[in-house]
Parts: C-alpha cells; structure tokens; sequence
C-alpha cells in the first residue's frame, strides 16, 4: 500500500519519509495511466508476492505507453534520496523494445517519452539509442543526457526471464550512484556520476516501448522511494496562462488544486464576465478551461479565480491573471530567407538554414508549430517570436554557430534542403497554413551565387506571397542575413491582379481550378463563380500554398459542349487582389486521334541564351489534353531519337481551335516576341533537342498513336533572309499537311520574326486577290487628343513572301520619315505613323506622300501611293 499520505499526517514541516508500493492490494491504487486501461495489478508471473505491475495492453500497433505516481514533497536539495524497485523486460531490448523508469519527473505520465514536455532523471535501457546499457540519464525537455554508463549490458546480463533490483541515490550535492542489487539487496555493480540539475519532483513513472508483438512483457514491484519531504503551508498560485486553441486556455498552478477549486463556477473571465464551459486537468498543476466561444484575436483578457486551495488545505482568494490572444494569421509569420546551398561558405558556418520572421506587430507562440518540406514534417521546438524579430531554424547540431548571428532554433531531423529548389510551407499547431514558398535556384538574380554560399532572401516581408517577384540573392558579404533583417529589404507591393491559369475537369461534375496566385478566400467566395449551367457547391485547396482548388458541381458536364468560369469579384490574393473580370473556357477532354493536333509554329535556331519554342494547333472539333501528348526529336542523319517530353506536366485542355505553344521560359518568348499571345504559351522544364540544321519532329499521344510529324531544315528559310537566327517557321494553314515543306514559311519581320501562340503571320485563311494598301484615316492631328493622333498603314499581298520598303515624303518629293526598310512580311502586315520625321519632331502642317513599295520572292514588284495630310 501506499504509505506516504499516512506518515506524512504526522510530520513536522520537513522530515525523512518514504513511499512504497507492492501492489499487494491488487489494484494501481493512486498510480495514473497515460491511456487507461493499459496497465494493471497483475497475479501472472508475478515479482514478487502475489500481485506486480505490469502492461495488459494487446496492441495491434506498435505503441509506447506511460504509468505514475505522483510525489509532490519530495525535497531533493534537502537531504539524500534514494530510489529502489524490481523490474522484468520478457524480451531483449532493442531501440523499437526498452523501458525508462522516471525516478523524477515536473510533468505527467503522458509526457514521459522521448521529445516529450517533461524535465527530470531517469533510469533505463534504450531510452535513445540502442546499446543495451542500463544508463542514469538526465531529460531536459524530453532530451536524454547520460550521466552515468553502467557496466550492465541488459540483455547479457539481466536478460528476458530474470527481474532486476536498481537502487539509486543521490546526495544534496548532485551525486549520483546507480546500483544493481541481488535478491538479498548485496549491491552487484555500483557507478557513481555528477549531476545537479534539480527539476520539480512532482512523479515518478514508467515509460515502456513496444513493436505490435512484443507488449505486455514488462513487469514492476517493490518501490520504495526515500527522501526528505517537506509539509506544505503555501496556498497554490497561477504561475502562467496560455491559451490553447481559440475556446480555451491552459492555467498553470504552482501545486495540485483541491476539487473545488476545478468549478467552473469559481472561474471568470474578463472582459464579459464569461464562466467556462468546463474546466479538465491536464496534469496535477495545469487546467484547462474550456469556453463556449471563441477568443477575439489580438485582445487583451483576464482569468480571475474566486479561490484556489491545495490538497492540505491551503487557499488563496481572489487570483487574476492576465494573457493576450494573439494567434498568427496567414503572412504574420513568414519564411523570409533559405540557405540551401551554403558551400562554399562565404563568411557564415556550412549550413543550411531558414529564417522565419514575425510581422504581424505582437508577440506569437510557435507552439505545437510544423515546418513541410516537399511531403516532409518537421515538429519545430517550443518558441515565441517577438514583433519584427526574426529566428533562425536549422539543425540542432548548426544551433551552436548559427546563435552567433541571431537566435537560432535546433530542429530535430532538419530537412536536407535541394539546392535546385523544393517547397517550404509553415503550419501552425491548428494545421492552418501560415506561409509557404516554393522556392527554386532560377531565383538567384546573379548566377555566380547559384553555386554555393549564398542565401535567397525576401524583398517585402509585407507582401510575403509574391512568389520569385519578392524573392533574390542576398547582397550581404557574408553570403546571407540569418537572426537580422534582409539585406535586400525594400517596398516591394504585390498589385498583380488573381487570374485563373488552368481549368482542368477531372471528371463530369469535379473541377481543378488553378490560379496565378495563393487565394486567401476561395471558400468563402464559392458562392460568387459565374457559370454556364451549374453551379459550385463545394471547393477545397488542393495544395498547401492554396494556388489550386477541387470542385464539385451541381451538374454533369455533357461531352462536347465548352462552358466558361468567371471567377468572383470578392476573391482576393493574400494581398487583397481581386480578379480579373475575364473568364476562363474549358470542356470535358477527349481522346485524340492522329491529325487531330497539327504542328503549326518552331523556333529551332533562337537567340543565344534563349530557348526553342514549338506551338501547336488543335484542328479537331473535340477537347483534347495536353498532358496526354509527347514530343519527340529525331537526328535524321544518325537516326537517333532523344527522350520523349509532355507538352505538359498537368492536365489542361487544348479546345477545337486553339494554340498551344511550349517553350521552357515563356516570359522571355513573350518579351523577345511583341506579337506572343502570352496567354497560349505554356512553360515545359525541357524540351526534345532540336538542332539549329535540322531535324525531324514527332507528336505522340499516351498510346504512343503518332499524332503528326514534321521534318525541318535552314533551306525551308525564305531564300532571301541573310540571317535566320531567332525567327520561327510558320505553317501557312493550320489544317495542312505538317510534313509537306512547303506548307512551312519564315514568320514575318512586321510580326515581330514569330508569333507564338497567335495567327501565324504567314496565315493562308484569306489570302488577297493583289497587293493593296489601305490607311485607316487621311488626316493626323498629332495633339495627344485621342482623336486622329496616327494613321495605320495595312499592306496587303496574295504572296507569303514579300520585302517591304515604306517611306514618307514631302509634296515636293523630300523622303522625311521611312517606316519600313526591306521588312520581310507575310500576307498582311501593319506600319503606324504618328506624323513625326526620323528624328521624332512633329511635322509642319502640309500634304505628305506614303510611298510604298513590295517585291516577292518571285521577283514580282508592286508600288502604291497614298496621301495623308498633317494639320498643326
């Protein structure tokens, strides 16, 4: 039985006392079980006597269970302590099979574990690790320290059939001595160790790990604690308050309170005077009060108690405390810099890191907080961020140096960050996203720093979603800022619009919607898409970083028919955009059969340091998917063929009439190109090699169905370009046979050399009977009036081939301004004059000449003349 209670009813305010437990009553008495049930007085194969502790839990799953008592009293700075017990491990231990007995424990059963909220010393095998020694371990906030190493292996010397006697002491001065004793209590082997860490002796406990097969195999007897405990007089305290989630608040006492003082009648909290809905007890010294609504985010409370009493009798009568709630909203805390390459260093320690800052102007707990890298999670340590302080994560072994620079947090398995780039999203203990960053080394605005000791840092924490626009490579001598601000800093405003990228239906009534950016309010904004038909009646974020988003509809999508999405005007990006007010068409894909996508625009001889591109027109009356094609490139001279690529990694849909262009930078294409339609050009992470000589070019579906085939060379260049160096071929109609040369022409010099993802320039669709020339007014009045402040100039010919040259003169025949000189065009091209000479100065009032002339590849010649008249 337990004796504690009943000795110390007769004690003085400090005395030599013992507990002991041999569980002869047959039951766990006043011992508290981490999961009920899972442990219990047991007659079977007992220690000692008839009855023993031991675990009844049949686990289908490997598990970890936790029994206690408390010792609340125990002095250990007033005298010498000793601890004394059996125990029996039925199996040898292993890192997945072993036992910890916590001789000291400042927190419950539940958080007697490795990585758990406990503080104490404990005496066990394989607590980490897996070297079999019965160990004298220190635990600072569920890490193990040894202080002493026996010389007992367990498994040889003990094994899975005997029980063991362990005695510990401990003298005031924090020396330690761990014992094996024989049945007759002779010590066996006896080590000695230092240490004077003194952690609240409120339990003592057992920790017990098992595999699936190997539970119930541990068995306790015969405790016996010793040791100075002194009387309590003090009335308990609130030491702390915290709120834990947005209905309740955690309440730390200073000892175990007595039952009426856990009524939720004897609690309020202001303002409101609100009593709780209930009050639990987490552990002997934290309640929990529950509440029916919720906290109101960045206020100021109070918890006031009409009277707390202790389990002696002791009370204390009007208690308040105050707290803050203050929860992180998305972007409060932010991801603000990476170091994924740091060798070779520049001047900070090799190791990878990422800093995350606190903008949201108050104090936040990062308690219960997780870091996702890729598909990976990473349980970050306890830690508050203070407003506009930043904090470095890393691994615990980087901790040291990195504290140098600022405050550095270890994290336990700190992910191995990809130089190339991965994806980074910050959780809080709620599961809500925070922030994210799917960060990549293309970010790095000097490509020297991509190879090692520089870090990526943001531009505008106040704008944290603004993806590669708001992130580069620090400037900092040291290779980055880690603990400090950015070296980058500066007002960086994300004002770009939201708009729908790819509307993909997965099947007839479920949509996947993605958008340019993270959408804060997508749910909420259900109700407000605009639709053809149907409507949205659930949408749920499809990624962490909330670009893509899962719908169902009302109504089935019939096969063939195209629908359109406008999204709503309330939908907002993290920075308060809203939309564009366009919509975005798409249908149900279908299965695609040879011819019915045709090659119809390549660039395979682009500029240096520039890309290939190749578009594509579907001329079929279906939907087709773009991630069911391959694109394929054959050395005609050797016959070999390289790796077949997707036209795209996603699912999109290419509807009956549309182009489709790839390319692996497409804001390069559309800056090197004016007539890009930016819209139709898609991003590809590689494509087939395409040489600048020649090559032939395959389409493939995902049955490997040849789909269409092209084959390309220089000489299909229109013979008098000098220089075919970054223009495209252009398929004069888009339904013409690919393979047929001479279907294929260079793009046009007034297009821009290419024009991909719009009409080719080189478009047979209307071809004209004869050249002609046509001015869209016969007057300029260059006063920035709107009205008539320039003239377009189209020409128009029945050939795909043609040298322009277009020059204005005076009435007298004087040449004031050339608008084209040997510009190479297609059937139809466009020239603007805005009624200046060549040096830019506007012209005096008068009657002016455009003279325009044209010859073929054929040698035929053609002139026109029209006249224009400038008014001052």
């Amino acid at each position: 039985m337990n004796k504690l209670t009943l000795i110390l009813a007769f004690m003085p305010l400090a005395a030599f006392a013992q507990l002991t437990d041999n569980f002869e009553a047959g039951t766990t008495g006043s011992w508290v079980e981490s999961t009920p049930g899972r442990w219990n007085a047991s007659p079977e194969m007992p220690l000692s006597g008839v009855y023993s502790l031991r675990h009844i839990f049949d686990n289908s799953v490997a598990g970890a269970d936790q029994v206690g008592i408390e010792t609340i009293g125990l002095s250990l700075q007033s005298g010498n302590a000793s601890w004394q017990f059996r125990l029996r491990h039925g199996h040898n231990p292993s890192s997945s099979n072993n036992w910890t007995v916590f001789l000291v424990s400042d927190a419950a059963p539940h958080e007697m574990k490795p990585g758990g909220a406990v503080n104490g010393i404990a005496v066990g095998v394989n607590f980490t690790g897996s070297d079999d020694i019965l160990k004298l371990m220190r635990v600072s906030n569920g890490l193990a320290t040894t202080v002493i190493t026996s010389d007992i292996n367990w498994e040889t010397a003990i094994g899975a059939d005997s029980a063991a006697l362990i005695r510990v002491e401990r003298t005031p001065s924090g020396e330690w001595t761990l014992m094996l004793l024989n049945n007759e209590e002779m010590v066996v082997s006896s080590e000695t160790g230092q240490d004077s860490f003194l952690p609240a002796a409120s339990w003592f406990g057992i920790f017990f790990r098992y595999t699936s097969t190997l539970d119930r195999l541990l068995w306790f007897d015969d405790l016996r604690i010793e040791g100075q405990w002194i009387t309590d007089t003090i009335a308990p305290s609130v030491e702390a308050v915290r709120p834990a989630g947005s209905h309740s608040l955690l309440v730390y006492l200073s000892e175990k309170p007595d039952d009426q003082s856990l009524a939720p009648s004897n609690w309020l909290l202001q303002p409101g005077n609100i009593t709780p809905l209930s009050v639990t007890t987490v552990n002997t010294v934290t309640l929990k009060l529950n509440f029916t609504d919720p906290f109101i985010n960045r206020n100021d409370y109070t918890i006031e108690a009409a009277k707390l009493c202790d389990q002696s009798g002791n009370c204390r009568s009007s208690i308040s405390a105050g707290f803050k709630y203050a929860i992180a909203l998305p972007g409060d805390i932010v991801i603000s810099e990476i170091m994924a390459d740091p060798i070779p260093a520049v001047g900070l320690p090799p190791f990878e890191y990422i800093e995350i800052c606190n903008s949201s102007g108050v104090k936040l707990d990062l308690t219960g907080w997780s870091i996702i890298y890729n598909s990976s999670s990473y349980l970050l340590p306890e830690t508050t961020l203070d407003a506009g302080s930043h904090t470095i994560l890393c691994s615990t072994t980087a901790a040291a140096l990195m504290s140098d620079f600022g405050t550095a947090v270890g994290v336990k398995s700190f992910p191995t960050l990809a130089d190339k780039g991965g994806l980074l999203v910050l959780y809080d203990s709620a599961g809500i996203m925070i922030h994210g960053v799917s960060y990549s080394d293309s970010w790095y605005s000097d490509a020297l720093k991509k190879d090692g000791g520089w870090s990526l840092e943001m531009i505008d924490a106040g704008h944290p979603f603004g993806g590669q626009s708001n992130w580069t490579s620090s400037v900092s001598r040291l290779g980055g800022t880690p603990g400090t601000a950015n070296s980058v800093a500066a007002a960086n405003p994300d004002i770009t619009p939201v708009n729908i990228t790819n509307l993909f239906p997965v099947d007839s009534v479920t949509l996947n919607i993605r958008f340019n950016k993270s959408i804060s309010n997508t749910e909420e904004a259900m109700e407000g898409y605009s639709s053809e038909g149907y409507t949205i009646t659930s949408i749920a974020a499809a990624d962490p970083l909330r670009y893509s988003f899962i719908c169902t509809i009302s109504a089935s999508l019939q096969r063939g028919k195209i629908y359109s999405l406008m999204p709503p005007e309330s939908l907002r990006d993290y920075s308060g955009n809203g939309p564009e007010t366009k919509s975005f068409r798409f249908a149900l894909a279908e299965q695609s059969l040879p011819g019915d996508i045709r090659f119809n625009e390549i660039l395979f001889d682009p500029w240096p340091d520039e890309h290939d591109f190749v578009e594509f027109v579907n001329i079929s009356d279906r939907c087709l998917d773009a991630s069911r094609f391959l694109l394929q490139s054959e050395n005609p001279g050797t016959g070999s063929l390289s790796s077949p690529f997707p036209l795209s990694e996603e699912p999109r849909c290419i509807l009956p009439g549309d182009y489709f262009a790839v390319t692996i930078d497409p804001q390069l294409l559309v800056e090197r190109f004016f007539s890009a339609a930016s819209d139709r050009i898609f991003a590809v992470p590689a494509l087939p090699s395409m040489p600048d000589d020649r090559a032939i070019v395959t389409l493939y579906n995902r049955e490997l169905d040849i789909i269409d085939r092209m084959s390309y060379d220089k000489s299909v260049h229109f013979s008098l370009l000098s220089v075919v160096e970054g223009i495209s071929l252009e398929k004069v109609t888009p339904g013409a046979d690919s393979w047929n040369r001479q279907n294929w022409h260079s793009a046009s010099g007034a297009s821009g050399w290419a024009t991909p993802g719009a009409l080719n320039s080189v478009n047979s669709a209307s071809i004209p009977n004869g050249s002609a020339v046509s001015l869209s007014g016969r007057r300029i009045t260059p006063d920035s009036d709107g009205i008539d402040d320039l003239i377009v100039i189209t020409f128009t010919a029945p050939s795909a081939e043609n040298v322009v040259r277009i020059v204005v003169f005076t009435e007298n025949g004087h040449p004031v301004r050339t608008l084209a000189d040997n510009l190479y065009t297609g059937y139809e091209s466009l020239f603007t004059w805005d009624g200046t000479d060549d040096t830019g100065r506007v012209l005096p009032t008068g009657l002016y000449i455009i003279w325009v002339s044209a010859f073929d590849s054929t040698g035929n010649t053609t002139r026109h003349k029209e006249a224009v008249a400038v008014i001052r």
